[in-house]
């Protein structure tokens, strides 16, 4: 009766890890247990849903391009369909024929000799990559001193504990939930020393790496001079208690702050520590959205010139989304991208940097079609690229 009940307790508990890991079915998983069982098809209103499934698919098609690029004089864009190139004005938006020199000629390839006559190799010149290969592969090993060390992987629902500075000089490590350097010739620098399993920094919560794919608490400028981390506050957010060491003799409870709807969610903060002046800026995180200060603050990044933080804002209701642009000196933040819906909004919109690293493009909704804009860091919006009914999947080029 003892090992019965062993047994029946050891299903209990992966039946709960399955379900509080995400590993319960879905919609999708429920409906195939219900086909599998036959009673999916005595669903009230079954047939109109396997109908509206059958007609989603077929209402957008993709076109598959091979290739795009624009003339030297940026007046025409040619684009390669099915190995057709086919050239349009950008200033009409109309289709305009070919140039002399617009398609460059397709070049062709040279005959592949047999890697085992190596006397038409000598002839030829150079090995081939097999032997080029070979030949590596039989020198001596490299010294691996100055070899990167690997990253540690981070687990789900998790954020990065060390990162490394783009100068690799500096590795900022999050260690008993504190913010710790480590410079150059071994020197160990605390930037935070009061931090607690409620009240942490360099870390996040486990809601924030499953929900919001934010794997990352820590973050350097790309210059190197500035550390941007989280301070996550806890405190209020319910223990969720999970079995562990299920293999051992005996088990031990685990727990991980996890708030169900209605709970208390995590308060998160930012500081900016300044690594040449060892000063320490925190970031004014605000409440634009009118959520008392329960909020999501994700999506941590300077900008390519390292003049500013940029941070994601989002209330809990996740229909207000904010593209928020950090001065790292004083903190102050100013929004700069907003869009709102009746539902809900996407969390995390696309975005991509041009060249300059002031302007960039961002993927909005806000036409209830997925449509880009093109903005500037500092002066804010500079034009809607495209009519704002036409859906944009993605920048090709």
């Amino acid at each position: 009766m003892g090992y019965a009940r062993t047994i029946a307790l050891l299903i209990m508990t992966l039946a709960t890890i399955a379900m509080s890991s995400g590993c319960a079915p879905g919609p999708r998983g429920l409906q195939r247990q219900a086909e599998s069982t036959g009673r999916y098809d005595d669903i009230p209103g079954v047939k109109a849903v396997q109908g509206a499934q059958k007609r989603n698919r077929t209402l957008v098609v993709r076109p598959s391009l091979d290739d795009v690029r624009f003339t030297d004089d940026g007046v025409r864009v040619l684009v390669q369909q099915d190995t057709q190139w086919t050239a349009f004005d950008l200033t009409s938006g109309l289709n305009v024929p070919l140039q002399d020199g617009d398609v460059p000629l397709e070049e062709t390839p040279e005959p592949e000799t047999p890697t085992g006559d190596s006397s038409a190799r000598d002839a030829k010149g150079p090995p081939s990559t097999v032997d080029a290969v070979a030949t590596a592969t039989d020198a001596p090993p490299k010294d691996n001193a100055k070899a990167k060390p690997k990253r540690k992987r981070v687990p789900r629902g998790g954020q990065a504990t060390q990162v490394t500075s783009p100068d690799e000089q500096w590795t900022a490590e999050c260690i008993d939930f504190n913010v710790v350097l480590h410079g150059p010739n071994g020197r160990r620098r605390a930037v935070t020393s009061r931090g607690t399993e409620a009240h942490r920094f360099g870390a996040a919560s486990w809601v924030y790496g499953e929900e919001l794919d934010q794997n990352t608490a820590m973050w350097f400028s790309p210059d190197s001079q500035l550390l941007a981390f989280y301070e996550f506050n806890v405190t209020d957010v319910p223990d969720y208690h999970l079995l562990d060491g299920l293999t051992d003799l005996r088990p031990t409870v685990q727990g991980s702050s996890y708030p169900k709807p209605g709970d208390a969610n995590p308060v998160p903060g930012l500081w900016i520590y300044s690594i040449k002046h060892r000063r320490m800026t925190r970031v004014d995180v605000g409440d634009s959205l009118g959520t008392g200060g329960d909020q999501y603050i994700y999506g941590i990044r300077f900008t390519p010139d390292s003049r500013y933080l940029l941070y994601h804002r989002m209330n809990r209701l996740q229909n207000k989304v904010e593209l928020v642009r950090v001065n790292p000196k004083s903190g102050k933040s100013t929004v700069l991208f907003s869009e709102s819906q009746s539902t809900w909004v996407d969390f995390a919109p696309d975005m991509r940097w041009l060249d300059d690293g002031k302007r960039f493009l961002i993927a909005s909704e806000r036409s209830d079609f997925r449509t880009w804009e093109l903005w500037h860091v500092d002066t804010g919006q500079l034009a809607v690229l495209g009519p704002a009914d036409f859906p944009s999947q993605s920048v090709i080029r």
